[in-house]
């Protein structure tokens, strides 16, 4: 790619962001970028787009709640011989050509074409109200679809003879309507240090944890960890799953003055005897994550005697062809200042491994977990912490995740959420603003799988083809906290929903028994991986029970203890109804649609620019002028 390039898509981009601004490139070529902002994100607030790309064809963007074409909604932009600017708001029905929507609600705001480089730029309804045709962009998950072509469309519309080749088009997970994290100003004395393995060969296995243990930097006082971001070896990225950051505590002397194992695999007799110290979460990370900045006020500490002397890192790596001879020094990388700040920041984890089944051929299997207030009013303060970030975070499957929140035994809001979950794009997310939990909420985490590619039964667990459902969220300021959840209450007896509605055979499977009863959840794949005929019906039968069973609650208060804080509690899944989404009133004005434009198709150049970027318009001419002169 030419500087000349590089800098007229830099000048471009100068001239349209501003307000609130977002730039992503979307292909691995860097010939087409995006960048946006937006004022709000009520449904009637506007979305606005910058589109540039190395092309002198047709341009198109589209929003899909799956990443392929069926169900998009789409934009297609062109400037033609004549130089006039073409818009048309599409939509796909399947991966085919898009139609063009009976309502035009793209406006386009300027274009421009120079040394080969289309540019447009555009806006939108957050809701467009057009239900038929137009998808509303949502604070979750949006996949970016991309393509575009070498030359313009002979007609009005895109034809199958200006169909894109397959090397011109793309997929890419966002958040369009987060707002972005990073640092007001950093401190002048900020430092970083490594948590790193040390070229350590991975085993021929689809699924390893690697754990290790890294010895906190030495400062002359107390400092505060205030960024974190993934070191990841160069040709590794797809083998190195997440990355979860520990720090330890309460580890004796002897053991500071005996450590000769630093690593191996987790939860094995390659692990020292005193990893179970390290059990309070510092940061999670997760692919497709980047580098997260704490808030101004806040940090995790380390430096003096009440802080942590060593660092734990647990590395999940995802080998699934079980590629022998694989080496790797990947890691997390953490900013820290020794200017101290007001809070030390906390992080849990809220939800549900060990005992998740989603049966095959399930289209939205639902699996719920709880944080129950047995547990946060043993924790929590009296004032309550304040909760400024959050990972949700599951495996193949999940195609959604929700968190919700109760007060006083009554639901108060959706505290998080994400409609279009994407595995492969799972980053730290802020609260704006922030959220607060008092001693007595209540946490229902609800994560929805897509098991219709499978044909096997599917359980929680490690393993990428396994499942989670789990939220981490961060705080302030730190407590003894570290996890909080929920495991399944199903007995296999007699009396119990799932035993009942699909008939499970206890005998046949050969499994102990108490008085009748299986003790375990534990057993329950063996008792369901005796179905072989997953019917819609027995799915159904299934979700009913993993709905209506009572789980059995806990919290793990204190993260230098090795064992599990019961609450010997039961939750009644009819106390934490579903909590509704807040209606939008707005598409039911009647003046909304009055107002959409019924065609767009074309512009006469030059459009108007505005007087507060006259300055930069100037640089802009400038510089396209330069661009052709030397192109």
């Amino acid at each position: 790619m030419s500087l000349i390039y590089r800098v007229c898509v830099f000048l471009f981009l100068i001239y349209h962001i501003h307000a609130a601004d977002f730039a992503i490139t979307l292909d691995p070529e860097e010939k087409y970028h995006v960048s946006w902002s937006h004022e709000g994100t009520a449904p009637s607030d506007d979305i606005t787009f910058t589109v540039s790309c190395q092309t002198t064809g047709w341009v198109g963007l589209g929003f899909s709640p799956s990443g392929s074409m069926a169900g998009a909604d789409i934009v297609v932009m062109w400037v033609d011989a004549n130089n006039k600017a073409h818009i048309k708001d599409m939509h796909a029905l399947a991966n085919y050509l898009p139609k063009e929507d009976a309502s035009q609600d793209y406006t386009l705001i300027s274009s421009n074409q120079n040394n080969g480089i289309s540019s447009f730029s555009f806006k939108r309804k957050i809701d467009t109200c057009d239900k038929e045709s137009d998808n509303v962009i949502l604070t979750s998950t949006t996949k970016l679809i991309y393509a575009y072509g070498t030359s313009d469309p002979t007609g009005d519309n895109l034809e199958f003879k200006d169909i894109h080749s397959a090397s011109h088009r793309g997929v890419k997970s966002i958040y369009l309507l987060d707002l972005q994290n990073s640092p007001n100003a950093l401190p002048n004395d900020t430092l970083t240090f490594d948590l790193t393995v040390d070229n350590i060969e991975l085993p021929a296995t689809d699924t390893t944890y690697y754990c290790s243990f890294h010895e906190a930097p030495k400062v002359a006082s107390r400092s505060q960890i205030i960024a974190v971001e993934p070191v990841v070896q160069s040709g590794n990225e797809g083998f190195v799953h997440h990355i979860i950051v520990y720090a330890c505590y309460n580890i004796s002397q002897k053991h500071l003055q005996n450590i000769t194992l630093t690593g191996g695999i987790c939860r094995t007799a390659e692990m020292p005897e005193y990893w179970n110290s390290c059990r309070h979460i510092i940061y999670a990370w997760a692919v497709g994550g980047t580098k997260y900045y704490f808030p101004e006020e806040t940090g995790f500490g380390f430096g003096d005697e009440d802080s942590p002397q060593y660092f734990f890192m647990e590395t999940h790596y995802d080998n699934q062809m079980s590629v022998a001879g694989i080496r790797d020094s990947s890691g997390m990388r953490l900013t820290y200042t020794s200017q101290p700040r007001q809070y030390e920041a906390g992080n849990m984890a809220i939800g549900i491994v060990e005992g998740i089944f989603v049966p095959p051929q399930a289209k939205d299997f639902k699996v719920v977990a709880y944080c129950h207030s047995s547990c946060t009013q043993q924790w929590i303060p009296e004032g309550g912490v304040t909760v400024f970030g959050y990972l949700l975070h599951a495996h193949l499957l999940g195609v959604a995740i929700k968190l919700e929140l109760y007060r006083d035994n009554k639901p108060l809001e959706i505290f998080a959420q994400d409609k279009n979950y994407d595995f492969n794009y799972q980053e730290q997310r802020s609260f704006v603003p922030y959220k607060k939990l008092l001693p007595g909420d209540s946490l229902k985490i609800t994560c929805t799988y897509d098991s219709t590619k499978r044909l096997q039964m599917t359980y929680g667990g490690e393993g990428t083809l396994q499942e989670m459902c789990l939220t981490f969220l961060m705080y302030y300021p730190k407590q003894q906290i570290s996890t909080c959840g929920s495991l399944p209450g199903f007995v296999a007896d007699r009396d119990d929903s799932l035993y009942t509605r699909l008939s499970l055979d206890v005998d046949s499977a050969k499994i102990p028994t108490y008085n009748g009863s299986v003790n375990s959840f534990y057993n329950y794949p063996k008792l369901l991986s005796n179905i072989s005929d997953w019917t819609a019906e027995k799915v159904s039968l299934a979700q009913e029970s993993v709905l209506e069973s009572w789980p059995n609650v806990y919290c793990y208060l204190d993260p230098s203890l090795e064992y599990y804080q019961q609450s010997n509690y039961s939750v009644d899944p009819a106390d934490f109804t579903e909590i509704a989404e807040a209606s939008n009133d707005y598409c039911n004005a009647a003046d909304v649609r009055s107002s959409s434009v019924t065609s767009q198709s074309q512009y006469q150049q030059p459009l108007a620019v505005p007087r507060t970027h006259s300055l930069v318009y100037c640089l802009q001419v400038l510089l396209s002028a330069y661009c052709v002169c030397f192109n």
